[in-house]
C-alpha cells in the first residue's frame, strides 16, 4: 500500500481533463479528542461454550430491535404532540434535531429539507455535467455551487453548535 506523507501533492488526471493536475493535502488532528476503545463484536460474541443460542442473545443486544425502534418513535410522538400542545416544557426534555417537529408555524420542515436537498444535488449535478461537456475540472466551482444552496443551512447549524456548547459549559459548571 503506498501512503501519503502528511504534508504532500500528488498528480491526479480529472474528468474532462486531458493533462493531470498536481493536487495538495494536508491531514491535522485534534490532540483533545477522546479515544474510547471499543470492544468489536467478533470479541463480543466469543463463547467458550460455543452456544449459538447465547449468541443470538448477545448479537440482539447490541442493536435496537424492530419492537424496540416502534416503542422510541411511539414515544416521540407522544411528546413532540405533548410538547407543541405545552403539557410539556421543553426545557425538560433534550429535543435537539427535533425543532423542524417541534415548530408549529414552520410546518414544512421536511419538506424545506428535502426541497434544499434536491436543489443541492439537481444543481451539483448540472454542474458537473457542464464541466463535463466542456472537458474542465474545477472543483472550486463545485464546491461553490455547494455553499450558495447550503449557506442558510451552515448558518443555523453554527447557531446551534454555539447554543449547545454554552448549554454544555452551564452543565459542567452545575
Amino acid at each position: 500500500m503506498h501512503r501519503l506523507s502528511v504534508r504532500s501533492s500528488y498528480q491526479v488526471k480529472l474528468p474532462g481533463c486531458k493533462k493531470s493536475q498536481k493536487m495538495s493535502r494536508y491531514i491535522s488532528f485534534n490532540e483533545r479528542v477522546e479515544v474510547w476503545i471499543i470492544q468489536s463484536i467478533s470479541e463480543l460474541l466469543i463463547n467458550h461454550n460455543n452456544n449459538e443460542d447465547d449468541d443470538e442473545l448477545k448479537l440482539r443486544s447490541l442493536w435496537f430491535q424492530q419492537d424496540e425502534y416502534d416503542t422510541i418513535l411511539l414515544n416521540l410522538r407522544y411528546l413532540i404532540r405533548a410538547i407543541n400542545d405545552g403539557k410539556v416544557g421543553r426545557n425538560i426534555y433534550c429535543t435537539r434535531g427535533l425543532e423542524r417537529k417541534l415548530n408549529a408555524i414552520n410546518k414544512e420542515g421536511d419538506e424545506e429539507t428535502t426541497t434544499s436537498r434536491s436543489s443541492l444535488v439537481s444543481n451539483l449535478l448540472k454542474e458537473q455535467k457542464e464541466q463535463y461537456r466542456n472537458g474542465i475540472y474545477d472543483a472550486q466551482r463545485l464546491n461553490q455551487v455547494c455553499r450558495t444552496i447550503s449557506r442558510k443551512d451552515i448558518k443555523e447549524a453554527t447557531k446551534l453548535g454555539i447554543l449547545d456548547e454554552t448549554i454544555s459549559r452551564q452543565i459542567l459548571q452545575d
